[in-house]
């Protein structure tokens, strides 16, 4: 497992698909004070960062389960039992808390944003919920009073731990008598030392919903990959900094999947409506059939896969393309025993270079036009391939 995994469009999707839990907070209407956008901006990228570092580590420790300990491949049951196993506990136990996590975090970072500014005319108290839940930890903050601009609020404003519940209300300045900050940031610090440290930072003043030194960043955290908005070179040889590249690469990518969605369906104008042939000598018939039905399930099978949305924007499909016939597939049944692609007889397999990379297009044998259609470029080799001829059509 290394950090290019993570360019895996399948690990890509993931990565989003997280993304997508852990962010639904901060579209949430319940969200009493509004988030500037480029505090919005800054959140939804930290969610998207810890999205791919938990997906990192949750395939890491997969792929560490695939030997047994004299490192022979264990069977597909006993893998699939103990992969089982860390998919409940990074998928249902730690998402569950960390979704908590992010809901608190995101309304606390708004409610920052409006107590901020107004730091002349306010102080700030720590509010528990003041039930028996409690921790002893938190409820020692109850009733802590300071200045919106005093140190204390730089790391001890909540959420101050998993399924935190704590608050910070405002009060009109000089109304409440304001607490010794010293001895509050002393009682802060002490109750916090060991796995709790992780929680001391403000999700409003810096801008991040998750704890800039969770243990998915390593002990470092992350920060020290960056200078000014750059990763700095000398520290790609770093594991941290390295994963940190490839997500913030994805995310500039990602601004700019939307649009290359648009320009690889455009490019099914230039065939005829009902298809066209175009010879191929790299196809093992010799030709291949396109429709636009073609440029549509080759898109949607690419969503997250910038390169083929980009080689599909910038190729003229009336015109052969480069690829290399491997072999060919029976059809498959899904898990109810139908039979998929009743339209194909048999699928053919293609390898491709896009953009450097190796990709691989699956093609159907048509039984209406009785020609290759493509159907898909994925990044997947596909499984049992017969490298033989295909069957010859009745």
């Amino acid at each position: 497992m290394t950090p290019d995994t993570l360019q895996q469009p399948a690990v890509r999707a993931l990565i989003q698909q997280t993304a997508d839990v852990l962010g639904a907070p901060l579209d949430d209407d319940t969200i009493q004070y509004k988030i500037p956008d480029e505090m919005m901006r800054s959140l939804r990228e930290d969610v998207f960062v810890f999205s791919g570092f938990k997906t990192y580590h949750q395939l890491k420790e997969a792929s560490e389960l695939l030997l047994d300990e004299q490192g022979r491949v264990k069977s597909f049951n006993k893998f699939y039992q103990d992969v089982s196993a860390i998919r409940e506990k990074y998928n249902r136990n730690w998402l569950h808390a960390e979704y908590n996590f992010a809901v608190a975090s995101s309304q606390m970072a708004a409610k920052w944003a409006e107590q901020s500014a107004d730091a002349d005319i306010c102080d700030l108290t720590y509010s528990t919920a003041g039930d028996d839940k409690v921790r002893p930890d938190h409820a020692a903050l109850d009733g802590v009073t300071l200045p919106v601009e005093d140190p204390f609020w730089s790391y001890a404003y909540p959420p101050n731990g998993w399924n935190c519940r704590c608050n910070v209300i405002r009060s009109l300045k000089g109304s409440r008598p304001l607490s010794d900050s010293e001895r509050c940031q002393e009682t802060f610090m002490q109750t916090t030392e060991g796995r709790e440290e992780i929680f001391r930072y403000n999700p409003g003043r810096d801008k991040v919903i998750f704890p800039p030194h969770h243990p998915y960043y390593g002990k470092r955290g992350y920060k020290h990959c960056e200078i000014g908005d750059n990763l700095s070179a000398n520290l790609l040889k770093n594991l941290v900094c390295k994963i940190l590249s490839k997500l913030r690469g994805f995310l500039k990518e990602d601004d700019d999947l939307p649009k290359l969605q648009k320009k690889a369906l455009l490019t099914k104008e230039s065939i005829p409506e009902h298809g066209t042939t175009v010879d191929n000598k790299n196809a093992i018939t010799g030709s291949m059939y396109m429709l636009r039905r073609s440029i549509k399930d080759i898109t949607d099978h690419a969503l997250h896969d910038p390169l083929v949305l980009k080689w599909m924007a910038s190729t003229d499909f009336s015109k052969p393309f480069e690829c290399k016939y491997i072999g060919w597939g029976e059809r498959k049944f899904n898990d109810q025993g139908v039979l998929k692609h009743p339209e194909a007889s048999y699928f053919t397999y293609y390898e491709m270079t896009i953009g450097g990379e190796k990709r691989y297009l699956y093609a159907k044998m048509h039984v209406k036009y009785g020609k290759e259609v493509p159907y898909c470029i994925l990044f997947d080799k596909p499984e049992k391939v017969e490298t033989s001829a295909p069957p010859k059509e009745e």
